[in-house]
């Protein structure tokens, strides 16, 4: 059920990509230069396909945003109106609702970054352990909280092979990291080999619209049963979140530069707790992905010798 659900999902996105309205997104697309794209308009069907002068792997962009912004998710995440992003703060909720739900007590923040959401998680009483591969991004997240009063410690390492013995937590985010993977499936048995029998993880990640990646820093995305059908290789009661309206999300990129339209829609989540994002009524399609499954309890032995054994 869940995949035949998910593929029905996945049709409407391909139909959503061929026929939808939104031209000057394409054309936006086709005209910027980092995604190198052919837009052919042919009988009222608009088609995404690779341009041949796509650049070559030397050419690919380097993520440098902590060089240039320093810690910017602390912003995105802020009361301040001038910095508060609602598009990050949408999908930070994502993730928190599940924590809250969930309440586990080890957790951990595969690229974690600049520890933001790492202490916004420490807030919700679990002890967190953020692990990166940026030096920077690090000394940002420790010097952030460095004076909050939470259980939280930051560790370098790759999310390919992470430096922690197996079943230690109970919960592993990973937030849009899994589409900078080459091999995103070694990505998540690390994820599973940390967890502990019953725990969950959650994924998060950008969802496929087009045939080659809008970010130029993403290796691949996902449509949304893809996502599924990976994770279910791995997990148990898999299950994926589609949020983030494209309708928002066209006009959110397009307008965010307007001060009067930023200060407006941040007042709104602010304040009012307001945030389009999170609507379920402005369209049946979305740009951003989240997916959660448990680790197998492969425990079979009976009662009285599990017992024994922890003895």
């Amino acid at each position: 059920m869940l995949e035949s659900g998910l593929r029905q999902e996945t049709i409407g996105q391909c139909i959503k990509v061929i026929i939808w309205r939104n031209f000057w997104l394409n054309i936006r697309l086709t005209l910027k230069p980092t995604l190198a794209l052919y837009t052919q308009m042919s009988s009222g069907i608009l088609i995404i396909v690779r341009n041949p002068w796509k650049r070559s792997d030397s050419m690919m962009p380097v993520f440098d945003k902590y060089e240039k912004q320093g810690p910017y998710h602390w912003g995105e995440v802020s009361r301040s109106l001038s910095k508060h992003n609602i598009f990050t703060k949408a999908r930070y909720d994502t993730v928190l609702n599940i924590v809250n739900e969930e309440n586990p007590v080890e957790v951990l923040d595969v690229g974690c970054g600049d520890g933001a959401l790492s202490y916004l998680m420490s807030k919700c009483g679990a002890r967190v352990v953020g692990i990166d591969t940026s030096p920077l991004a690090l000394s940002y997240a420790r010097q952030m909280t460095h004076n909050c009063n939470t259980e939280l410690q930051f560790v370098r390492g790759s999310a390919l092979e992470m430096p922690f013995r197996d079943a230690v937590f109970d919960f592993v985010s990973a937030i849009d990291i899994i589409e900078h993977m080459e091999k995103p499936e070694e990505m998540v048995q690390e994820c599973k080999r940390v967890l502990k029998p019953g725990g969950l993880v959650v994924l998060s990640t950008p969802q496929r619209l087009t045939e080659t990646p809008i970010d130029p820093l993403h290796i691949r995305e996902f449509y949304a049963n893809e996502l599924a059908d990976l994770l279910s290789e791995y997990m148990t009661e898999v299950e994926v979140i589609q949020s983030h309206p494209i309708v928002v999300a066209e006009l959110f990129w397009r307008l965010r530069s307007w001060r009067i339209v930023r200060y407006a829609v941040n007042f709104l989540s602010i304040y009012l707790k307001k945030n389009p994002f999170k609507s379920r009524r402005l369209g049946k399609f979305y740009v951003m992905l989240a997916a959660r499954g448990r680790k197998p309890v492969e425990n079979t032995l009976p009662i009285a010798e599990q017992a024994w054994w922890k003895k």
